[in-house]
């Protein structure tokens, strides 16, 4: 639309009541003003417009899909953080969160996600698995992750992420060696994933076997680590590097548990 279009639409709206659609009015209206300039009344007709939905989870969802559609990236997330923290999240906002959050590599906020997921679908194993790995990433210990990785490895043995989840849980009770140890059971093409890669690079480099962690280290380059992930291999490279001849000794060359 032209400028001259929008200061129609202004003023056709800007006065006439929508009934239980004001909340739709409202984000029209923030439209309008935001093209022909007038951002201080266009965030107080946003404000109005969130305050108009509140927990309606099917207004939240209509004023979030408007946002998107008109690209307004900071407020589409205000209204879908909220749809988040609701029972019955729709799943396309939950994948957009999750998709948003990872581009920022905010680790946080992935396990906040993968806690609404979880919830949504209890019996996912995904959903399981992504909740235990990064609540034992940001050493969240809400819900029982360790427990969470061991129950699912016992599940689902062959899963190479359920796998390197436990494997994890393993290496933060100061068993680098046992964790190490898991990841080799599994098939040579699951070790080869970038994720599951890096994971037996670190608990190889922790336990002193940096030779044999130079393979999964060129694999891993490809994988996006996260910023606790980065954290992680840098202390296994010193942790190593400590180890000497005591390699092969998981309390020694394993980082201390943070008591749960």
């Amino acid at each position: 639309m032209r400028s001259g279009e929008w200061q129609k639409l202004d003023n056709l709206i800007g006065t006439v009541k929508w009934g239980e659609m004001e909340f739709m009015r409202k984000a029209f209206l923030t439209a309008a003003l935001d093209h022909v300039g007038e951002e201080g009344e266009a965030a107080h007709e946003w404000k109005d417009a969130v305050a108009a939905v509140r927990t309606r989870s099917n207004r939240l969802e209509r004023v979030a899909k408007f946002a998107v559609q008109a690209k307004w990236a900071g407020r589409a997330e205000e209204i879908m953080r909220k749809l988040a923290t609701m029972p019955q999240c729709p799943r396309w906002v939950m994948d957009s969160l999750w998709k948003d959050a990872f581009q920022r590599s905010d680790t946080t906020q992935l396990q906040k996600l993968s806690g609404a997921i979880a919830k949504s679908d209890p019996k996912g194993i995904a959903a399981r698995n992504n909740y235990a790995f990064l609540s034992l990433l940001t050493r969240n210990a809400e819900g029982n992750p360790h427990r969470i990785a061991e129950t699912l490895h016992r599940e689902h043995p062959e899963n190479a992420l359920v796998t390197s989840t436990y494997a994890l849980s393993l290496y933060q009770q100061g068993k680098a060696a046992d964790a190490a140890a898991l990841m080799s059971t599994l098939k040579p093409e699951a070790l080869r994933e970038p994720q599951v890669a890096l994971y037996q690079a670190i608990f190889l480099l922790s336990i002193g076997q940096a030779e044999k962690s130079d393979e999964f280290l060129t694999l891993s380059a490809k994988w996006p680590m996260l910023p606790e992930e980065k954290t992680l291999l840098e202390r296994a490279k010193v942790a190593g590097a400590k180890a000497g001849g005591s390699a092969g000794d998981p309390q020694k060359s394993a980082p201390t548990h943070r008591p749960r």
